[in-house]
């Protein structure tokens, strides 16, 4: 019965999900996240999230989404740790679960600048 709840819990919650969204998160010691400038995924991201990109040349990304400086890759980290997790971001190339994983621990563990 308790498994059966855990499972409708998940449901409404829009859940399911990947492995990295379901296991429970713990941040590590302050010492271990990443900085801004060491994540990875910023050099894919800035490939369309740029905010001196025209729009033309930003591949559809919104243009209130970047991630060329601390302050906005900040204010869009949720719902970038989000895309990457889900596997719509990149387009055609997913992050890999080692740079989702340093991104999650950036974004949930005080966003470091």
């Amino acid at each position: 019965m308790k498994k059966i709840i855990l499972c409708w819990v998940a449901l409404l919650a829009g859940c399911g999900g990947t492995p990295l969204q379901r296991e429970p998160f713990v941040c590590p010691d302050a010492a271990e996240v990443p900085r801004y400038s060491e994540l990875n995924a910023v050099a894919t991201c800035i490939g369309c999230h740029d905010s001196t990109l025209p729009v033309e040349a930003r591949g559809g990304a919104p243009t209130p989404i970047n991630f060329d400086t601390y302050a906005a890759a900040s204010r869009a980290s949720v719902i970038a740790l989000s895309a990457m997790d889900r596997g719509a971001m990149p387009p055609g190339a997913p992050v890999d679960d080692a740079d989702i994983l340093q991104w999650r621990t950036w974004s949930e563990c005080g966003r470091p600048e």
